[in-house]
């Protein structure tokens, strides 16, 4: 889209209310974001139910939240437009609901723009969601890939940002399905205001994204959608294999042991929401902290706040019998890991590079190379870029993003 482009595109389609702090709204044919969303059925997901101005950046605020992220901004080329979608998906049950994300508009490319999707490590405060905070950890690699030139789409997820209820942790199904609704909204609004984009993505993620990068990854690649295709895939650092070698790491001590304990706790408080595994906290937790956590993942607790209440030792939370189940999972929660376990289990046309790292003691490098074969057994053409020793989990989802963005464009 080229600057004139944008601005014609700006002058029609925003409507900024003066004296107000709010975020500026699109005048477009659909609910306002406070307009109560319409029911939505099966042939609904993905409809664009509202969409509403979050950010507005020339190329040196770009560069300053990039740098306040400890994100390369050599790659920085254009001033950004960010809005946060509303759109219709599906819950735990299939059941309509809504959910938002974030989407960044290049204000200096040209008129076909090729598309990022780009998925979020691990979150339990909802308002530090990509389109709630898209200068912030969660949103900052859509900036990078935005200012670069490409169209970026970041699910918040369900539960996340403004969506409804809590958001549940770890649940492939949803993880994907607001993933690809938020795919199907953004067509909708590229389509509205004359954007082209190209239907071939790049599908990316960190962490808890890595895992919904490749499960998404596999999901385009059957052919779930008629019009957005996998152009390629680059996870980075995800949980992929939770029983072969995430848990084995954890019980093992090879991980740090507070930032494990809360996406334990996290996990564990998530998973009884949807498969009622206990009747009270106390056969899962351990006191005091039975009492608590559970009021810790209401989606307004920071984690910062909730990490500082965890013990070291990761197993301390827990009672021997729900220790037991982490070890060898049974049942419905055994079923829901092996099943998020078979993210990597299809076979890519598109090429797939893994970034890991060996420094990472959050989730373990096995993962990655348990991905790796996994893909590469069913014919995939796939790589595993290991970041290096010195190169920590949280630091990976910073550290690949340039090397990402070289990649994808030798592709291209």
């Amino acid at each position: 889209m080229k600057p004139s482009n944008t601005k014609a595109f700006r002058r029609a389609a925003i409507v900024t209310a003066a004296g107000t702090a709010a975020a500026t709204a699109l005048a477009i044919a659909v609910p306002t974001a406070s307009a109560a969303p319409a029911p939505v059925t099966g042939q609904d997901r993905g409809t664009l139910l509202s969409v509403e101005q979050v950010i507005d950046l020339d190329r040196a605020q770009v560069t300053d939240a990039l740098m306040k992220q400890k994100i390369d901004t050599s790659q920085v080329r254009s001033s950004v437009t960010g809005y946060r979608l509303t759109y219709s998906t599906v819950d735990l049950d299939g059941r309509p609901t809504t959910a938002t994300g974030l989407v960044v508009v290049p204000n200096d490319s040209g008129p076909n723009l090729q598309v990022v999707s780009q998925a979020h490590g691990t979150l339990s405060e909802r308002h530090a969601a990509p389109s709630s905070a898209p200068t912030r950890i969660a949103g900052s690699p859509a900036l990078f890939y935005g200012s670069a030139g490409h169209l970026t789409v970041a699910p918040d997820y369900l539960g996340l940002g403004s969506g409804p209820g809590p958001h549940p942790y770890m649940h492939s199904p949803t993880e994907v399905s607001a993933s690809l609704d938020l795919l199907r909204a953004t067509r909708a609004f590229a389509d509205r205001h004359g954007l082209q984009v190209d239907p071939d993505t790049l599908v990316t993620g960190s962490s808890q994204g890595g895992r919904v990068a490749t499960a998404l990854g596999r999901e385009l690649r059957r052919g779930a959608d008629r019009f957005w295709r996998l152009g390629a895939l680059a996870p980075v650092a995800g949980p992929y294999d939770i029983i072969g070698a995430q848990t084995p790491a954890m019980l093992d001590g090879q991980v740090e042991g507070r930032p494990t304990a809360y996406t334990l706790a996290y996990y564990t408080v998530a998973a009884n929401r949807r498969l009622h595994l206990w009747d009270s906290p106390s056969e899962a937790f351990q006191a005091p902290y039975a009492a608590k956590v559970e009021s810790w993942f209401d989606g307004d607790h920071p984690t910062d706040q909730i990490i500082a209440q965890l013990p070291d030792d990761p197993m301390a939370l827990f009672t021997p019998k729900y220790q037991q189940l982490l070890r060898q999972p049974t049942g419905k929660l055994g079923a829901e890991i092996r099943a998020g376990d078979r993210s990597c289990s299809w076979r890519a046309s598109a090429p797939v590079r893994l970034y890991t790292s060996s420094g990472d003691r959050n989730v373990v490098l096995a993962n990655s190379e348990h991905c790796r074969d996994d893909l590469a057994k069913r014919g995939a053409d796939v790589t595993m870029v290991d970041l290096g020793p010195d190169v920590t989990h949280f630091a990976a989802a910073t550290v690949a993003l340039p090397r990402i963005l070289d990649w994808w464009r030798g592709l291209r």
